[in-house]
């Protein structure tokens, strides 16, 4: 007994589940292969003797025509898949990339705490550098002290070896107010490395010691300085 087509229909719908599409082709695919074959057998039979070639060309064109259509129903699939890859590759893309901006947005917080770490440890270098700068200031006084005192005791052991009262005295004279301008110099220049820093109290004090000991600039400064 001969099926009908919505009878092939039903088979194919409850062969292939949900995919209708494909059960409602290969239904009609199945369909007209079978009234195809029905036809070819009918025809055999009346004219089997004459027509015998005709129809296996017919039958052979038909089946071509029907691999064809597998087969472009075949490439269709096929695209479909690679689409699905494609779309798999472009999910795994935009994970990756999501992975890569919180790898990014991690290393720049941790660059940022390195920075903050790194601006604390320059702000204590710079107070050692200044603290060191001020102990130098002092061993270099020191050292200056030490080398006038020095120089002093030398011109007084000259002094008392020539026996010359008056030369000492002048010589200390001249000893007294050659330091007195060196350490006037040293002084203001003491004062300008302070207003440099913005410590302008210390260089102040300094100004005032040059002045005290006959820098005239310290003077200078000092007199413009109330005026102003």
């Amino acid at each position: 007994m001969e099926q009908t087509f919505w009878e092939i229909l039903n088979e194919g719908v409850r062969k292939f589940g949900g995919e209708i599409i494909a059960a409602v082709l290969l239904a009609l695919l199945m369909w007209l292969y079978r009234v195809i074959k029905k036809n070819i057998k009918q025809l055999y039979k009346e004219r089997v003797k004459l027509e015998v070639q005709q129809q296996q060309e017919l039958f052979k064109q038909e089946e071509e025509r029907l691999n064809a259509e597998l087969s472009k129903r075949d490439e269709q699939l096929k695209q479909l898949e690679q689409e699905l890859r494609q779309a798999e590759e472009v999910r795994g893309q935009l994970e990756e990339a999501q992975r890569q901006v919180e790898l990014h947005k991690q290393q720049e917080e941790r660059l940022n705490a390195e920075l903050s770490k790194r601006d604390e440890q320059l702000k204590q270098l710079e107070q050692e550098l200044r603290q060191a700068k001020e102990v130098r200031r002092q061993l270099e006084e020191t050292q200056r002290q030490v080398e006038l005192h020095k120089e002093e005791e030398r011109l007084k052991a000259e002094a008392k070896k020539r026996d010359e009262l008056k030369k000492i005295e002048e010589t200390r004279r001249q000893a007294e107010e050659s330091r007195r301008q060196k350490e006037a110099i040293r002084q203001y220049e003491v004062a300008k490395e302070y207003y440099a820093e913005g410590k302008y109290d210390e260089a102040a004090e300094w100004y005032r010691k040059a002045a005290k000991n006959g820098h005239t600039e310290a003077q200078y400064i000092l007199g413009w300085q109330s005026v102003k």
